[in-house]
Order: structure tokens, then C-alpha cells, then sequence
């Protein structure tokens, strides 16, 4: 009876332990990448890789502040099309929020949006990708956190 009482207690240590790492990596979202201001050079902060290209983006509001209107920028590779974005919350769910990409020439790509408020801090925010490449069809999405309202204000002085 004793041997069986260890078993169940290590079970219940090992259940616990994986379900607490579980948990953690589904808080924890990914912000690698966010958007660069409006004119400036792209760093590794604002870029992703698809396949052995690279996808650059800018916002006008680069610290991306809810309920405030701000135009984004995708520079591709010149032969490369947007299909299809779709904006998701990644650490609270949103709905779906597409994104129409608007072709500006020569790989630059234009998008309005304004993102609502949420009562979730630190809220972390998706962009799916659907792109036509000279090579076929790619996906890629790109991560961002949202500043609140307050916040955007105090970071641009």
C-alpha cells in the first residue's frame, strides 16, 4: 500500500510539472518582432525572413498605441505579392481582424488600421501573412506587443 501511495505522488509531481511548463510557454508570447518608425533603416527588430528573403515593416506609431490610427509599411522583394492578412491576438483572443495590404510599387506595401483598446496589459498582437513568391506560396506572420493609449503618448515625447 505504501509503494503505491509513492507511485501516485511521483504521477502527481510529474503531471504538475509538465502541465506548469505548459502553461508558462502559452503566457509567454513571442514580441521578436515588432515595427521600425516611419523612415527609418530596418534593423533585425522589424524584419522576418522568408525563405532567404526579407520582409521589412514600419508603422507610423511604431509602438503600436491602441485606439489610435496609424499606417503600416511592408517592403518585399519587388516581384512579391500580399494575398491575404489577418490580425489575431496571440496572448488573448481577438476575432479575426484582416488587413487589406494596398500595393504602393517597387515591394512597398501600405495598410491602415487602428487597434481597439483591451483590458488585457502587455497585449501581444499576430499578423498572418499569405504571399506570393517568384518561388510559389509562403506564410510568415510577424508579433507585436500594444501600448496602452497613455503609454504611446508618454513614450513619444
Amino acid at each position: 500500500m505504501h509503494k503505491i501511495n509513492v507511485y501516485k505522488a511521483m504521477g502527481l509531481a510529474v503531471v504538475l510539472s509538465v502541465s506548469l511548463v505548459s502553461c508558462t510557454k502559452a503566457t509567454l508570447p513571442s514580441t521578436e518582432v515588432a515595427f521600425c518608425a516611419l523612415g527609418s533603416i530596418p534593423s533585425a527588430q522589424c524584419q522576418v525572413q522568408v525563405g532567404d528573403q526579407t520582409i521589412s515593416f514600419f508603422s507610423t506609431s511604431p509602438s503600436m498605441p491602441e485606439e489610435t490610427d496609424m499606417t503600416l509599411f511592408a517592403q518585399t522583394p519587388s516581384e512579391w505579392t500580399l494575398n491575404k492578412a489577418v490580425m489575431r491576438g496571440e496572448s488573448m483572443y481577438m476575432g479575426e481582424i484582416p488587413i487589406v495590404w494596398t500595393p504602393q510599387g517597387d515591394g512597398r506595401w501600405q495598410a491602415d488600421l487602428r487597434i481597439a483598446a483591451c483590458a488585457h496589459p502587455g497585449m501581444v498582437w499576430r499578423i498572418d501573412f499569405d504571399i506570393e513568391t517568384e518561388a510559389g506560396h509562403a506564410t510568415t506572420a510577424i508579433h507585436f506587443p500594444v501600448a496602452a493609449h497613455g503609454e504611446a503618448s508618454h513614450h513619444q515625447h
